[in-house]
């Protein structure tokens, strides 16, 4: 058959059918090699050190910024990559992003310094502890 009636029997694009085609004129398979592909496209900025650094880094402290993980890079590897690139690449060694709650993004160390200092001599039996969750608007005014 021709590649326009398979293309239009197996109701896929042309193209694909022409590749595999090809494919199976060249090697025999409609599949290359997979190791192959590691070889194709555009090369890593950072080296397979550089990506296992960096996973060791995240081990060690998970909540860190690309910035300080740039830092990491430079000072350790003398690498300076951009944040962009240090977020591809962690995208691609499949770590995700978190964005930082608002509870999270309020607090100050200062603070909580002060209050645990301020509060280091009472007796854990006269502490009570709530959270907005567990109060009803309705009964506390």
């Amino acid at each position: 058959k021709k590649s326009e009636e398979i293309s239009h029997d197996l109701d896929i694009p042309l193209r694909v059918v022409q590749r595999s085609l090809q494919l199976w004129n060249e090697i025999g398979d409609v599949v290359r090699d997979p190791r192959e592909y590691a070889t194709l496209g555009r090369p890593k900025l950072l080296s397979a050190i550089a990506c296992e650094y960096m996973m060791k880094l995240l081990d060690r402290n998970p909540d860190m910024y690309l910035n300080e993980i740039a830092l990491e890079l430079s000072e350790t590897l003398g690498l300076d990559p951009a944040l962009s690139t240090i977020h591809r690449t962690l995208d691609l060694l499949g770590y995700t992003t978190k964005k930082l709650s608002k509870t999270a993004l309020e607090r100050c160390e200062a603070t909580r310094q002060a209050f645990l200092f301020r509060i280091g001599d009472e007796l854990p039996e006269r502490l009570v502890f709530t959270d907005e969750s567990a109060v009803n608007v309705l009964t506390t005014y």
